[in-house]
């Protein structure tokens, strides 16, 4: 599958994610596993489904071959 170039972002799933390492680190593998990079990671106050909650937003860009993070 051709990926096209630019950037990903992403916020994962519920505010229950938050606190579960084991899965963000899990995306973070299975992203940059697919020529994307992570460029940012927030952990802040979102608005989601209408309440402020705590929770992470990933900035990944295209890798270029062999630029992998």
């Amino acid at each position: 599958m051709q990926i096209p170039p630019g950037p990903l972002s992403f916020y994962p799933g519920a505010p229950e994610v938050f606190h579960r390492y084991s899965e963000l680190a899990t995306i973070k593998r299975e992203t940059t596993q697919t020529e994307f990079c992570r460029k940012r990671e927030y952990s802040e106050t979102l608005v989601y489904e209408g309440a402020l909650v705590k929770g992470h937003i990933f900035n990944f860009r295209k890798s270029n071959k062999g630029n992998r993070a």
